[in-house]
């Protein structure tokens, strides 16, 4: 599944792992909102704002200028530069994941329940696009509208009931799990605990819908384009088939 409007930059800036000070993995930005992803060594990653707490560190603020984010604890003072990050320096890194953690994974996503919405999104999308095309031709020598949204729909369901979720859930699961490390499981798992990644997970039906609302029209008046095309097309091949059954007819005998 694709993060919409987000400006990720991954990485991992240490200051001096081995005596447990806390490492910058990386910046998430959501709108106005920015989360850090902070590890020590021996504990769980996690995604915290700015004014929040990990593990006894506080997060006092990031200066936008120098792209640092500084930490405070018991009076000392920790400057992280995302400008020096490096990948995968944690105890995870490179590690394969397991088919569990895919699973978790897609369970904090809410897998099922946004196909589900992503799907009758789909379904109606279709049908008003199919409304339209018919009102387009005025109606003239189709299929009732009513009718051929009735059936629309139901060949959609058809469709949609062979792809089986629970049983996609699962194909999907054994793809991330190929695809990704568990460190990388592991931090996507950790925004989706987030504010920001609730939010996301809340508001996707919504934002697909006025996705579609944008498209749909786009997608629309290039309809007549398409159909002109087409009619050049089916002539394109009369032509060449006439063409290729002159070429193969007998030749008459010479009286």
């Amino acid at each position: 599944m694709a993060l919409a409007a987000l400006g990720l930059a991954c990485g991992t800036a240490t200051l001096s792992a081995s005596t447990g000070d806390p490492i910058l993995r990386g910046v998430l930005v959501t709108g106005t909102e920015k989360l850090f992803s902070i590890s020590i060594p021996g504990s769980q990653p996690a995604w915290v704002e700015v004014g929040k707490t990990y593990e006894g560190w506080k997060l006092a603020e990031y200066r936008e200028a120098t792209r640092s984010l500084v930490l405070t604890r018991d009076g000392v003072e920790k400057v992280l530069l995302l400008a020096e990050s490096v990948i995968g320096t944690s105890e995870l890194a490179g590690t394969a994941a397991s088919l569990e953690d895919a699973e978790r994974l897609l369970t904090q996503m809410r897998f099922e329940e946004m196909m589900t919405k992503t799907i009758e999104q789909q379904k109606d999308a279709t049908v008003k696009m199919m409304s339209q095309m018919l009102k387009g031709q005025g109606g003239k020598g189709g299929p009732n509208e009513a009718d051929m949204a009735a059936f629309q729909r139901k060949a959609m369901d058809v469709m949609f009931e062979a792809m089986d979720l629970p049983g996609m859930k699962q194909d999907v699961a054994k793809i991330y799990a190929e695809v990704f490390t568990k460190e990388e499981l592991r931090a996507q798992a950790d925004f989706y605990t987030t504010a920001g990644g609730k939010a996301m997970l809340d508001k996707q039906p919504a934002m697909q819908e006025k996705m579609m609302a944008v498209m749909g029209p786009r997608m629309m008046s290039a309809m007549p384009k398409v159909q002109a095309l087409a009619v050049e097309f089916g002539k394109e091949q009369a032509a060449k088939r006439d063409a290729s059954n002159s070429a193969e007819a007998p030749v008459p005998a010479a009286r």
